[in-house]
């Protein structure tokens, strides 16, 4: 096992209880009227997006922060892998809710249509692998992923 210094390990207390932070304030609440609305509209939009960037998103960014914490990356490196992990955590996010085909009043096929949720599955996909271009090293893993992305179906 690595040894972590006192200073990486409290960088990586903090990027996690950032994540928790976010992911508990924004756990769905019963009768939440924007996810109860059968009415689509800006609001409802923004709303998903909110929940997406606060909770996939973020989980996704607090992976990577703390991988590139746990080897002492570069401030430059860390933010380039989280601009990664937030835009691949919409990608995936977007990708699920057309595996699940769940057309439901809150899911972005209902709010966004499926071709606009396959744009933005490829957007946000697009934009994670231009993040990697300032890594040193070999990033071809980090784009195997978000490719995979682009072809899972499960």
């Amino acid at each position: 096992m690595a040894d972590f210094t006192a200073d990486c390990l409290e960088r990586i207390e903090v990027a996690l209880a950032e994540v928790l932070r976010r992911v508990e304030d924004n756990a769905p609440h019963q009768g939440d009227a924007s996810e109860s609305s059968a009415g689509i509209d800006d609001r409802a939009a923004l709303r998903q997006e909110y929940i997406f960037a606060n909770k996939t998103a973020a989980l996704f960014v607090a992976a990577a922060e703390m991988g590139a914490l746990s080897v002492d990356a570069s401030p430059a490196a860390i933010e380039a892998l989280k601009s990664y992990a937030y835009n691949l955590g919409f990608a995936f996010q977007y990708q699920d809710d057309l595996l699940d085909a769940d057309d439901g009043a809150f899911s972005s096929l209902a709010l966004f249509g499926a071709d606009e949720v396959r744009r933005r599955v490829v957007e946000h996909t697009n934009i994670a692998i231009s993040s990697l271009s300032s890594l040193p090293g070999t990033i071809s893993p980090l784009k195997d992923l978000a490719d995979h992305l682009l072809s899972r179906n499960c």
